[in-house]
């Protein structure tokens, strides 16, 4: 199909996806700030986490319907913290987006490998994160896939 018109992706996303609960794993407080506020611009809700080691423990404790995870962080790496994430019941469906300031083919083919759903280059360019959001989200907001809680205490969702 023809490429969408960014604005016709952005309302979808925000028409479909609003309220969905997505984790920004992310060490620079910069790049947290700025890909926070585009999330939300689109009405995601957002946590954030500073570490790889982070990121595992609240996807552990979240269901999450989406997670953004940099590729190179401290006491974890995003790989990493995919592969243990992903060894969980209820969480190998959770869409997995990484990203990365690496463009290089074997950089892409680690993170596939590690079961990342997505490859996102930063500096986060909202013409290309949103339609990956929406590929990602739509699928969830449809009700095809069942909400990754498998395993997770519901008293300890916020």
């Amino acid at each position: 199909p023809p490429p969408r018109p960014a604005a016709t992706v952005e309302a979808s996303l925000r028409a479909e996806c609003a309220g969905f609960r997505v984790l920004l794993a992310e060490d620079n407080e910069i790049n947290q700030i700025v890909a926070a506020d585009l999330l939300q611009s689109v009405g995601l809700l957002v946590d954030i986490a500073g570490d790889g080691q982070a990121a595992v423990e609240q996807a552990k404790c979240h269901a999450y319907d989406l997670i953004l995870m940099d590729v190179q962080m401290p006491l974890l790496d995003g790989i990493e913290a995919t592969l243990v994430i992903r060894q969980w019941p209820g969480q190998r469906q959770v869409p997995i987006v990484a990203l990365t300031a690496s463009s290089l083919a074997e950089d892409r083919r680690a993170c596939l490998d590690a079961g990342m759903n997505e490859v996102l280059i930063k500096p986060i360019d909202p013409a290309a994160l949103f339609p990956v959001l929406l590929r990602l989200l739509r699928p969830v907001a449809q009700g095809a896939n069942v909400k990754a809680t498998d395993g997770i205490d519901p008293s300890r969702q916020a």
